[in-house]
């Protein structure tokens, strides 16, 4: 029997500062002197106290939402962050609309790992959506074209602000 996951619709505003650089958020590795494809990436696997219908279920979704998002990059495959993302969330189109593009052109994400440094979600009812508080780490990062040539680069952000919600939508999983 299927457990009722109260969590999706995940909509991100971070605090950053305003910079002249792109502020996409990439990660992933790749050795661009080698002609070699990366590795297949296996995707996170949703933990079980993100399935509890409460402010930590919430806020361990968040974790696990992230990890999705690094696997996503990494992979180049947006399937699954399509899935656990609402459509209505700008942040989460424009990540995915970056995955499909690279993964389109050839062009690979190195570094850019988000790390989750926290995540408190306030108490609350969660059927009813509830914001998530979380503060990220990302390391620099960059976008390689399929010949080699670095197409973009972005600086680390060893501190960002992060909310994200509401929690909302109802998941079946298992």
């Amino acid at each position: 029997m299927g457990a009722a996951l109260v969590v999706v619709g995940l909509l991100v505003g971070c605090d950053t500062k305003p910079s002249p650089t792109p502020t996409t958020f990439m990660s992933g590795t790749l050795d661009s002197s080698s002609k070699s494809r990366p590795q297949m990436e296996v995707p996170p696997t949703l933990p079980a106290a993100a399935v509890a219908a409460s402010p930590a279920g919430a806020s361990a979704f968040v974790s696990y939402w992230w990890d999705v998002f690094n696997y996503s990059h990494r992979s180049r495959s947006s399937e699954l962050l399509t899935a656990l993302s609402d459509s209505g969330c700008t942040f989460c189109s424009s990540v995915i609309h970056e995955i499909d593009l690279r993964r389109q052109e050839g062009s690979t994400f190195e570094g850019y790992q988000v790390v989750v440094k926290a995540a408190v979600a306030a108490p609350g009812d969660v059927r009813q959506g509830i914001i998530t508080n979380t503060e990220l780490g990302l390391s620099e990062g960059r976008i390689v074209g399929r010949d080699g040539a670095i197409l973009k680069t972005f600086p680390a952000q060893p501190e960002l602000p992060c909310d994200l919600g509401p929690v909302s939508e109802v998941l079946s999983v298992g």
